[in-house]
């Protein structure tokens, strides 16, 4: 099973840093250019949808006024007609002749479609039409006999051949000089296509269309806007709602060709009262295709400039980044190798004052006090050599030495990642965060290496106190087991009894026993499980930590406790000094427990801690 690093193609890890910093910012920069376009793509579909809401106000505020203008211009026709001089008495004498010639010279103005006269008892005098069709009798006769009734009015009225043609009618009666009404006036204007371009003040967007009794009747001169929006079967309930007096409107992109959801055109339907009815809809279609275009042409030509600004931005910082991060990230490396090989004398030579340069500073720092310690461990380890009591008082008083600088590394380096020299960015602070790492582990080797030292030289000595939870010991323990297997697929089993018993013994060093022991399983197995279990057990507390890593061969099985010893699996997985199971177990026999393991090769391995509750050996410190 290949670990998380192996995961990640060879090539990607060779990449220079400058080029991954290059691709990322490629990659954010896009990313955001997407998101920027969606963005403007969503912001110019709102607008579109308010400037159709505004405008389609207006445009029916517009027409309604314009009709309600028509209409009173053949009302006023009619009551002029009506007045004609003449009119009566042609009227009363029943002459069609003189009664033509009195209407024709007083309507001559008058831009009319249908006349119609008639007397007292409904017989039609006069009837003048400028078209091939003629009203609807029964319509006719109704609004007729309410002229003769004394009651002026207008309404729409459907033709005879047609419920789709329909004409605009006002009527007047007339009386003779006793003021009786002896006859009234018909006057009517087609409404047909002429007469809708007309309304829309020749215009063809927006295209208008009138729809009277659900069905369209005429419309305006139509370029973009496609008829199928007055089809009423598909929309007879909004048409329905404009007959009851309210507006509705919406508007509809045109994706034949296209993705987005962007308004290209805004349709509505509104009432358009006549004579008192509501019959009558007036619908209305406003395209801005013209906008939608130059809308895609501007987004488009910024697009451009961003990816040209993008380009220009990604090779200056890899530039950059070649020259004030890679490069002496480079050579700290090869002084590192050189140092690593045994060359103490090699210095890093940066002249820059920022993070990396501070960095390199702490690295000659840290390289010449190591220089210098190894030579005194080096004449220190030749006169030590005739006693092993002398060899590790020096080991630990070498570790003690490390300490310091290490631990200054570590802080220096952290102030600079905490920003507190100055801004970092995430790269340097990767890199600067894997030096913390590197240097805490070597940390961690110096600190082995002196509690060794401490066990063989007999002066180890443990803080005792009483009531220690092994509880949360453990569950401490499982917690940092958990963060070492991140990204791994291993999973971490507790089996824990509940309230076991409290403990005597120095807490961080049974701690110490217990994550030594599940360091080295979640760092060795691959795959798999690992279980922790603790129960009381004959006044112990017994401690079981099992893998299904690779396992121990018989003939290692007596090397695993011994100092600086390696397993073959050990030295195959990644080395180590060497002497975490052996402080292990020193530690566990300083409390008077014991540290053993059951193993088989390639079934994994299980490691048993016993640990008295109250062993006899032990004392407080503090008592």
């Amino acid at each position: 099973m290949k670990t998380s690093t192996t995961l990640i193609p060879g090539f990607v890890r060779r990449a220079p840093l400058n080029l991954k910093v290059g691709v990322i910012l490629a990659a954010t920069f896009t990313l955001m250019l997407v998101v920027a376009y969606f963005s403007i793509i969503s912001t110019f579909s709102i607008f579109l949808d308010k400037i159709n809401t505004d405008q389609l106000n207006r445009e029916i505020v517009a027409l309604q006024q314009h009709m309600h203008e028509i209409e009173e211009e053949v009302v006023n026709a009619a009551r002029l007609l009506s007045y004609a001089p003449g009119l009566t008495e042609a009227v009363n004498a029943r002459d069609a002749d003189a009664l033509r010639t009195t209407i024709l010279l007083q309507g001559e103005s008058l831009e009319l479609d249908t006349i119609i006269v008639v007397d007292s008892f409904k017989d039609v005098l006069l009837n003048i039409s400028g078209t091939d069709v003629t009203l609807s009798p029964q319509e006719t006769d109704r609004i007729l006999s309410l002229a003769l009734l004394g009651t002026s009015t207008s309404e729409v009225i459907t033709n005879t051949e047609s419920e789709s043609s329909i004409q605009l009618v006002a009527i007047s009666s007339f009386k003779d000089t006793s003021g009786k009404v002896i006859g009234a006036v018909l006057a009517g204007r087609s409404i047909d296509d002429s007469f809708m371009d007309m309304l829309n003040f020749g215009r063809s967007n927006p295209a208008i269309a009138l729809i009277h009794n659900s069905r369209l009747v005429a419309q305006s001169t139509i370029e973009s806007a496609g008829a199928a929006v007055y089809d009423a079967s598909s929309h007879q309930s909004q048409i329905d709602q404009a007959q009851r007096g309210e507006i509705w409107m919406s508007s509809t992109a045109d994706s034949s060709d296209r993705n987005l959801d962007i308004p290209t055109q805004a349709l509505a339907y509104a009432p358009l009262p006549i004579g008192g009815q509501s019959r009558s809809v007036l619908a209305v279609v406003n395209d801005y295709q013209t906008l939608y275009d130059f809308q895609q042409n501007l987004t488009i030509n910024n697009i451009y400039i961003i990816i040209l600004v993008l380009g220009s931005t990604v090779t200056a910082v890899i530039l950059v980044l070649s020259w004030s991060v890679t490069r002496p990230i480079l050579q700290l490396r090869s002084i590192s190798q050189k140092i690593a090989a045994g060359n103490f004398q090699q210095r890093v030579q940066l002249r820059s004052e920022d993070e990396i340069g501070q960095l390199a500073q702490a690295f000659n720092a840290m390289a010449q006090e190591v220089e210098h310690r190894i030579a005194e461990a080096q004449a220190g380890r030749e006169r030590a050599e005739t006693s092993d009591k002398v060899k590790s008082a020096f080991l630990a008083s070498m570790s003690h030495e490390l300490r310091t600088p290490l631990n200054a590394v570590i802080n220096f380096t952290r102030f600079v990642v905490d920003g507190d020299m100055g801004p970092v960015n995430a790269e340097q602070s990767e890199m600067l965060n894997e030096s913390i790492s590197s240097a805490k582990h070597l940390l961690k080797l110096i600190n082995n290496i002196l509690d060794m030292s401490k066990i063989e030289s007999g002066s180890l000595k443990l803080f005792i106190e009483d009531n220690i939870s092994m509880n949360s010991i453990l569950e401490s323990a499982v917690h940092t087991g958990r963060g070492l297997l991140a990204g791994k697929p291993v999973r971490l089993h507790s089996e824990i009894e509940p309230d076991l018993p409290l403990l005597r013994g120095d807490k961080q060093r049974m701690l110490q026993i217990v994550l030594n022991i599940l360091g080295n399983a979640c760092k060795f197995t691959e795959e798999g499980d690992i279980h922790v279990r603790a129960r009381q057990q004959d006044g112990n507390i017994l401690i079981s930590i099992s893998d299904t890593g690779p396992g121990i061969a018989p003939e290692d099985m007596g090397s695993v406790f011994e100092p600086f010893q390696q397993t073959k699996t050990g030295l195959r997985q990644g080395g180590g000094t060497g002497l975490g199971m052996p402080i292990a177990k020193n530690l566990a026999e300083a409390h008077g427990g014991r540290l053993w393991l059951e193993s088989e090769a390639d079934k994994g391995t299980t490691f048993f801690i016993t640990l008295p509750v109250k062993s006899a050996i032990l004392q407080p410190t503090l008592a």
